[in-house]
């Protein structure tokens, strides 16, 4: 061991010492180039070769491609005048397992476009992109299942000392992990659209990859040997932003925030000791989100959206018209059309590779009917299919070429030596004529390598975590609606919305249940911090004070809990509420539907949909039978599977605070409307042939506020008790209920009863006119 390199606990040097030289440094260079440049331009494999075996990677002058949004996943958008400013990697070959690995990405600039936006080319053109946009993903996509495949093969063959390398393999790239320390910053999305008068963008100044303590408070710098076997990861994403211009200017400059910057942190901790993995996100937790946009904004956004799935909707009946993409996904959702193009597609490649010389080529109609499947079917089933014919094809290739070869060896046997050349001997043999000769695999030779070479079923054997925990924390945001088309400060409120925050987590645990079964053992907890919102300056929704409700800092808290006792398995649900006042203004909700709803394009832009397809009820009661008939049984075995997970007991807790409704009537007061407070639960868990359920009704209210102030309880609080239970033994059933109601107060006035009729045009009457709040003097 050399004087840099460090030992590891278990006496291994930091560096493996089962990796040939040179093999570390291969495969980073092969990944580069494979997982990198597909994306990126400007990589070229003599420079980065010189780097890697260094261990200092720099990459400079390079590019984002056009198609890298297609590539991952948005086959709609294209980059456009991109560029990158460094990618650099730092390396210690020789304390790999001890030192720091570090990855550093500074600037990454790029303008999208839409595809089906652009006004410069024809639909015809544009449909051609994209379809050559999904080659490329396609390709991409089969690469990298066929990567996850041979290491799946490779961990179903390896021997017993091959196990043990991968084992050694699998802990290096763990610990190769932790070390990893990455830095990316300055990253810059943006999209200008001067036809559209759109600038919109998305900056994000620094985005970091560290390790961390136990306590995820302070980043670690590692140096020397590993901490032990838990790892701590951090990611920290500093002052995401959303900015955007006035609508109809295509201006960047003049953008401002419609989403304020916000941090993101994820924090993740693998503890192998305790078999535990663990997530927590916590999104605007040290800061006040706001997102505020402008109506003028919403209609340009949307405007544009609609204008561009018009134009996608029109490239879309260019690449593959509605009747063909209905005839080709059929009513088995695409299932027969995977077959076809796997069929087409093995056929031609079998032909072309001249692998099967009893195979026809494809006739013109193939041709196009393959081009049709690949236009309409998705990129994953494609990439699957063509991943299948690959398989099959390397297997074929190579046991054609071992038969030549034992044919060239034969016939070499058989022809004539030196002497019999010499004497005039002729050979025994004599040259089969070319059309009578054999294939070298026949047809069910071929069936036979194809379903061994396509039975990959299984999939790498590794140590899993035996328990999950996940946390999801959203700090205080706050939503501000405005309508830019007038001056008056309540007028322009279109709602104003403002939530303290969400806390969610989740605990799952693998365990036996009491019958020996393998089952999960799990609690899931949401709760909904206080919130609020207003509209032209007066309360919408407000959270009661807190002497009234949220006393335990929420409004709603649901948990589900799945518990794995001795003699059962329960499962508990608790669903609590506490009261909201709601402040009824008639018509409220029309500004805010106007503010998101699309306008309408133009007509010409407008693509009818396609006609219903007729039923054919024959049709799908054939297909209902070949499924059940294929999959009945995996579809029984599943069915046993959750039957025999479900939880043989049930506990429930349901507290539903009613709203509080404030409803003025113009001229006459306030009507004030409570159901009150809803409890369902059960006394005790209960097994789903006992179940006993007790509800109770309380607090119910019914009053009235004169515009004088006087106030009347019409209905004063009137609890009720239900009790309700079922119960089955053998074959008989029963259900009984009780139910108490305790003394029912109604007291009715004139001033009251005057309130409580005009309700119901209260609730209708009273909507925004169509012009807008105010008169044309609030106009801006």
């Amino acid at each position: 061991v050399g004087a840099d390199q460090a030992v590891l606990p278990h006496g291994r040097p930091a560096r493996c010492p089962r990796c040939r030289p040179g093999m570390l440094e291969g495969v980073l260079e092969r990944l580069l180039l494979q997982y990198l440049a597909p994306y990126v331009d400007g990589i070229r494999k003599d420079s980065l070769n010189v780097g890697v075996w260094s261990g200092q990677v720099e990459l400079k002058n390079l590019s984002l491609k056009p198609e890298v949004l297609a590539l991952l996943g948005m086959p709609d958008f294209k980059a456009q005048g991109s560029k990158i400013g460094i990618i650099s990697l730092a390396i210690p070959w020789r304390a790999l397992m001890a030192k720091e690995v570090r990855v550093t990405i500074d600037v990454v600039h790029m303008q999208v476009e839409h595809v089906a936006g652009g006004s410069t080319k024809t639909d015809e053109e544009t449909a051609q992109e994209m379809r050559e946009a999904k080659r490329q993903v396609i390709g991409l996509r089969t690469d990298q299942l066929s990567d996850l495949l041979v290491q799946q093969q490779q961990a179903e063959q390896g021997d017993k000392q091959e196990q043990e390398d991968q084992g050694w393999g699998a802990s290096l790239a763990r610990t190769i992990v932790q070390n990893l320390q990455l830095s990316f910053s300055d990253l810059h999305v943006s999209m200008v659209s001067k036809d559209q008068g759109l600038a919109c963008s998305l900056d994000l100044p620094r985005l970091s990859v560290l390790s961390a303590d136990e306590s995820f408070t302070t980043a670690v710098k590692v140096d020397g040997a590993a901490r032990g076997s838990s790892m701590f990861k951090m990611l920290r994403m500093e002052k995401f932003g959303l900015k955007m211009a006035e609508a109809g200017n295509s201006d960047l400059s003049t953008a401002r925030y419609i989403l304020t910057p916000i941090s993101v942190d994820l924090n993740m901790a693998h503890m192998p000791s305790t078999q535990t993995l663990q997530f927590k996100l916590e999104v605007a937790a040290k800061e006040q989100v706001a997102f505020r946009m402008l109506r003028s904004q919403s209609k340009q956004l949307l405007r544009i959206a609609a204008q561009n799935a018009a134009a996608k909707a029109r490239i879309r009946r260019v690449i593959a018209p509605p009747e063909a993409e209905e005839s080709v996904l059929g009513l088995d959702g695409g299932q027969a059309a995977q077959q076809a193009y796997f069929d087409l597609f093995r056929r031609r490649e079998l032909v072309e590779k001249e692998l099967a010389s009893d195979l026809q080529p494809l006739t013109d109609e193939d041709v196009k009917q393959l081009a049709l499947l690949e236009d309409v079917l998705p990129v994953l089933y494609l990439a699957r299919q063509r991943l299948k014919v690959a398989k099959e094809v390397e297997a074929l290739s190579q046991v054609i070429q071992q038969r030549k070869s034992v044919i060239e060896a034969e016939e070499e046997k058989s022809r004539p030596g030196f002497f019999g050349r010499l004497w005039g001997r002729k050979a025994e043999v004599q040259e089969a004529p070319e059309t009578s000769r054999k294939p070298l695999l026949t047809e069910e030779e071929r069936e036979t390598f194809r379903k061994e070479v396509l039975d990959q079923s299984k999939v790498e054997a590794v140590e899993l975590p035996q328990r999950y925990k996940l946390e999801l924390v959203l700090g205080t945001t706050s939503v501000d609606l405005v309508d830019d088309r007038w001056q008056a400060d309540n007028d322009r409120n279109v709602l104003t919305a403002s939530l303290q925050g969400i806390r969610m987590g989740m605990d799952v645990a693998n365990k036996a249940d009491h019958n020996g079964n393998d089952s999960l053992e799990w609690r899931m907890e949401g709760r909904l911090l206080p919130l609020s919102a207003r509209q032209s300056g007066r309360d919408l929704v407000r959270v009661m004070d807190a002497a009234d409700g949220a006393k335990d800092g929420f409004v709603a808290r649901l948990v589900l809990e799945n518990l794995l006792e001795p003699n059962r398995n329960l499962l508990h649900v608790t669903f609590l509420t506490e009261p909201l006042e709601l402040n009824w203004q008639a018509g409220f909700y029309e500004p805010i539907m106007e503010f998101i709803k699309s306008p309408e394009v133009s007509s010409d832009s407008v693509i009818a949909p396609a006609a219903a397809p007729t039923g054919n009820y024959d049709a799908v009661l054939d297909l209902s039978k070949q499924l059940l008939q294929t999959y009945g049984d995996q579809a029984k075995t599943a069915a046993e599977a959750v039957y025999r997970r479900l939880p043989d007991a049930v506990g429930l807790k349901v507290l539903i605070a009613s709203p509080i409704f404030q409803v003025p009537v113009e001229g006459r007061g306030i009507s004030t409307i409570s159901l009150g407070k809803l409890l369902v639960a059960t006394p005790k868990p209960c097994a789903y042939d006992n179940i006993k359920i007790d509800i109770h009704l309380t607090e119910t209210m019914v009053a009235a506020t004169s515009s004088r102030g006087e106030r009347f309880n019409m209905v004063r609080p009137a609890p009720i008790h239900l009790k309700m239970g079922y119960s089955q033994k053998e074959d008989v059933a029963n259900f009984r209920m009780e139910a108490k109601l305790e003394d029912l107060s109604l007291t009715l006035a004139p001033q009251a009863c005057s309130i409580l009729l005009a309700l119901p045009s209260a609730f209708t009457s009273g909507s925004r006119t169509a012009g807008g709040p105010g008169d044309a003097s609030t106009r801006s």
